[in-house]
């Protein structure tokens, strides 16, 4: 049985602390929208573990069955994305991982990834709070640079990770 994707928000409550036109619109905006519905890939790695892997300029001409078997293994047996589109993000590689990590576009001429953690966005949608909210106590972050580089000090803790880099965790 598949069921509506919904949270419980308040938009007449939200509507009622703004007199911001473009908040007042998206909140009329967001509350007539038809729900999403679960479907068959709902739920199917419940009780897995998740590996999540960005890599940038990544080609699948390094993914060997002998080399690297795992990654084969995940390329061959895993969801193929086909048809996408990857724009040229203005500012950093934080761009696309920021995109990748929050499912949103960064703002151009920023760090949004570094904004969003200094200013504590509540980030739910980010897979480390996700798990978080389901009762996952362990949700973790490497990053094989400098623990600060892009300040992902600062973002990684914010969209719930237990975040370690060189300097804090991981070693050359």
């Amino acid at each position: 049985k598949y069921v509506p994707n919904v949270m419980d928000i308040d938009f007449d409550a939200l509507s009622s602390k703004t007199s911001n036109k473009t908040l007042l619109a998206m909140n009329d905006y967001f509350s007539t929208r038809e729900p999403t519905y679960t479907n068959e890939y709902t739920g199917m790695y419940k009780g897995y573990n998740l590996i999540y892997v960005t890599a940038e300029g990544f080609s699948p001409y390094c993914i060997d069955p002998v080399l690297t078997p795992t990654l084969y293994k995940m390329q061959q047996e895993g969801f193929k994305f086909n048809n996408f589109y990857t724009p040229i993000w203005g500012v950093s590689t934080s761009d696309g991982e920021y995109t990748v990590c929050t499912g949103l576009l960064p703002k151009a001429g920023v760090w949004s990834f570094f904004r969003s953690g200094e200013n504590k966005n509540y980030m739910p949608f980010c897979l480390g709070n996700m798990f978080r909210s389901i009762g996952v106590n362990e949700t973790r972050a490497y990053h094989n640079h400098t623990h600060s580089y892009y300040k992902r000090h600062i973002s990684h803790p914010n969209m719930g990770y237990d975040y370690k880099g060189m300097g804090t965790g991981v070693e050359k």
